[in-house]
C-alpha cells in the first residue's frame, strides 16, 4: 500500500495536481494505491527482472489509470 501510495503521489505531482486535491483523490480511489503496490511487490519477486522492471510498469500502470478515472 505504502508503495502506491508514493507512487500515486509521483504521478499527481507530473500531473500537476495540488495537494488537497490528491489527498481527496487517495481517499476516494484508495483501491488504486492498493492494486499498484501488491502489483509492484509481486514484480519485485522476479529475481532480477523484477528490480528493473518494477518501478518503470507501477509509474506507467498509475498514469493509465488515474486517466482513465477522470
Amino acid at each position: 500500500y505504502f508503495i502506491g501510495f508514493s507512487m500515486l503521489d509521483i504521478v499527481g505531482g507530473y500531473l500537476g495536481k495540488e495537494m488537497a486535491e490528491m489527498r481527496a483523490f487517495r481517499k476516494q480511489h484508495r483501491w488504486l494505491a492498493w492494486g499498484n503496490g501488491l502489483g509492484f511487490y509481486l514484480l519485485l519477486l522476479i529475481p532480477v527482472l523484477g528490480v528493473l522492471v518494477a518501478p518503470a510498469s507501477g509509474i506507467v500502470a498509475l498514469s493509465i489509470g488515474m486517466k482513465d478515472i477522470k
